[in-house]
């Protein structure tokens, strides 16, 4: 079953240069992991610090497996703290909501 993550993403330590490259960097990696159909990163124009990040996976499995390539870990940790709140010494650079695999959504034939 085909799921789709859709993420929205802002930020809150650097700007979309730092951002975008980093997601340029993150998106050849995930692209290259099994189960990957397709990504997407959309702007908004009325907020240009909040973007949207759309992934499609073969199944929530292959989803969740990025959290076990150590070049994804390495990745995210550059710009947020994975799981739990940031140390104080350290804020993220980014705030993330929907960043769950329970919360990805399933295709729904029609």
């Amino acid at each position: 079953m085909t799921i789709v993550s859709v993420n929205k993403i802002t930020l809150t330590g650097c700007g979309p240069e730092e951002y975008e490259r980093w997601y340029r960097e993150a998106s050849a990696i995930m692209a290259a992991q099994p189960g990957h159909v397709s990504q997407r990163l959309w702007r908004s124009e009325s907020r240009p610090d909040v973007y949207f990040a759309i992934a499609e996976w073969e199944s929530a499995e292959h989803y969740r497996a990025l959290m076990n390539v150590p070049e994804i870990v390495e990745l995210f940790a550059r710009l947020i703290t994975l799981p739990g709140p940031p140390p104080p010494s350290r804020p993220d650079k980014i705030a993330v909501e929907h960043h769950d695999a329970a919360l990805v959504a399933a295709r729904v034939p029609v």
